[in-house]
């Protein structure tokens, strides 16, 4: 009885390891399946500079990457980025990553004029310019001609889109826009690009960062030097903290501090301003 018992107590424990490997390399398996990163060369959608030559000096292309980092496998997003090869001969093997202000701003719309901007860095490295999720040239998200598209459906007698305009506007009024109508457009655009399916929760500085690690790596750079521009500065101080072992320097210009919710007190700070403003002029009258 007791040999049985420990034949089989060993034998259960002989089985753990096997378990674990089977699960290893069930994990792996997995894994493998996951969508890489793909990178794909396109022409530059914007001019390139006279004495640059496209393909060889300069190069366009697409990453993509998971809208969504936690579901690999689902929709993928492109961001189109361009790469200013250095003019040295002997190149660090550290590029500099130029990210832009904003968030929604865009490089790639000005490639010749950056290109000139950066040629003091390319004299000893790559530099490489891209444009954010959502920025224009990376699956545009701009409200402004999905705004002119609405306009003309709210004007289609019977239209579902007006009694949701209607709702928005009721929820949004305020002091400065007694109709609520701004407001009330912007949300009904983002209603208007959720139902083309996007899923604008993974639009934001997290992703970013992990945008920019995605790009390094498709371009095979394993560590990169940071260059960011007013939101762009907010985005290399997460890429800072959140991927330490891939930054080798950063430099900030206009600084936006982590502890200031900028993109809500600006909106506050300037109806403070606009209504002190227009207070004063009502006295003068």
């Amino acid at each position: 009885m007791m040999k049985r018992f420990l034949k089989a107590l060993l034998l259960n424990y002989a089985l753990v390891p096997i378990v674990v490997l089977a699960q290893a390399a069930s994990g792996q398996t997995q894994q493998l399946t996951v969508k890489p990163i793909r990178n794909t060369q396109i022409p530059c959608p914007t001019p390139i500079n006279p004495d640059e030559i496209e393909g060889k000096t300069t190069i366009c292309g697409v990453v993509t990457v998971p809208e969504n980092y936690s579901k690999p496998n689902g929709r993928q997003i492109e961001l189109t980025y361009a790469l200013l090869r250095s003019k040295s001969l002997t190149p660090q093997p550290d590029p500099l990553i130029v990210l832009h202000g904003g968030p929604g701003g865009s490089d790639i719309s000005a490639l010749s004029f950056f290109t000139q901007a950066h040629n003091h860095q390319r004299q000893t490295r790559d530099v490489i310019l891209f444009d954010q999720r959502g920025s224009q040239y990376s699956g545009d998200l701009a409200c402004s001609q999905t705004l002119n598209i609405i306009a003309q459906v709210l004007t289609v007698p019977g239209s579902p889109w007006k009694k949701k305009f209607e709702t928005f506007a009721t929820k949004f009024k305020n002091e400065l826009d007694p109709t609520g109508e701004s407001l009330a457009q912007f949300a009904l655009c983002s209603n208007v690009l959720e139902l083309h399916g996007n899923d604008l929760t993974q639009y934001n500085t997290s992703n970013n960062a992990k945008d920019v690690v995605s790009l390094a790596s498709a371009l095979g750079y394993d560590q990169v030097n940071l260059y960011g521009i007013s939101y762009g500065t907010y985005l290399a101080m997460r890429v800072m903290r959140d991927h330490p072992q891939r930054v080798r320097s950063v430099i900030l210009d206009s600084t936006i501090p982590p502890n200031v919710r900028k993109y809500e007190a600006n909106p506050l700070d300037l109806e403070v301003v606009t209504l002190n403003l227009i207070r004063r002029i009502q006295k003068l009258n």
